[in-house]
């Protein structure tokens, strides 16, 4: 059976693909100026420059989305 083209594999190793600065926000969901803060201070995956156009590696995003999701406290309930 053949792959949906518009699913993108993003396993270890499977295909990337590059996203604008647009869909980057969208994906993310923060704002430009602090996209721009935490590039700046290391703590985003840099965007890479083809011409004029910055773009961000899908994966990576994935991959720093998941970082955060992992260093926020855990849910622990206290009765």
């Amino acid at each position: 059976m053949p792959q949906d083209p518009t699913r993108i594999d993003t396993a270890p190793g499977g295909p990337d693909r590059f996203l604008s600065f647009a869909a980057a926000r969208k994906v993310v969901g923060i704002s430009r100026s602090k996209i721009y803060l935490l590039i700046d201070e290391r703590a985003f995956p840099k965007p890479v420059k083809v011409g004029r156009n910055n773009y961000f590696s899908e994966r990576e995003l994935q991959s720093w989305m998941q970082s955060q999701l992992d260093r926020r406290p855990s849910a622990s309930v206290e009765v």
